[in-house]
């Protein structure tokens, strides 16, 4: 994860700075239509809305966002990136966040971490793809041996990504969100590989 003036990037996307700029032009002879602003004015959103790719991933950062609320952190988001490829959240006004607690929240939601899993691109290639499927299989094994024996077999599809989509995250119970709590670093480790 990059931060930079409060944006949190997961996964090493690019980030772009965009700037706007408002330049109006009027036939010969008509009068210029009345501006408040003039010149350059960045934009008030630069970031558009987060197109959510599956519930999985819908579910998952808002879990996440209530978890770390619950855990005193508040943050604003998701946005698209500049390049409508990756995901960005920022703090909310007024936060102010410790190394502490950026690990407080970390440890006990693990729902960004499946968020940030299930934002596409797909891994590409044989053994990227296998190598989710190992994730996720593991990630399930995990969350059974630890305190949620209950917890579904990833389901079979022919694309790891297509199974993430229809596995089952009940992030409204404490139980499994403790286990899988415990079971996030390999994940973790898979999202944030180079």
């Amino acid at each position: 994860m990059l931060r930079a003036n409060g944006w949190i990037r997961p996964v090493g996307l690019p980030l772009v700075l965009l700037l706007a700029c408002a330049c109006t032009r009027s036939p010969i002879g008509a009068a210029p239509s009345p501006s408040p602003r003039s010149g350059l004015q960045p934009p008030e959103h630069p970031y558009g809305p987060f197109p959510y790719a599956s519930t999985v991933q819908h579910d998952a950062f808002d879990a996440f966002f209530a978890c770390a609320s619950d855990h005193g952190v508040r943050y604003e988001g998701p946005y698209a990136d500049a390049n409508g490829e990756g995901v960005l959240i920022k703090l909310a006004p007024g936060q102010h966040v410790t190394n502490a607690d950026r690990d407080r929240v970390s440890k006990a939601c693990p729902q960004f971490v499946i968020a940030t899993l299930a934002t596409p691109p797909a891994p590409k290639g044989k053994n990227s793809r296998n190598e989710l499927r190992q994730v996720l299989h593991d990630f399930a094994s995990c969350v059974r041996s630890h305190g949620y024996p209950s917890y579904p077999p990833v389901p079979s599809a022919p694309d790891p990504f297509d199974e993430l989509g229809e596995m089952s995250f009940p992030w409204g119970n404490p139980a499994f969100v403790r286990a899988a709590s415990a079971c996030i670093d390999p994940v973790r480790g898979y999202v944030l590989a180079p």
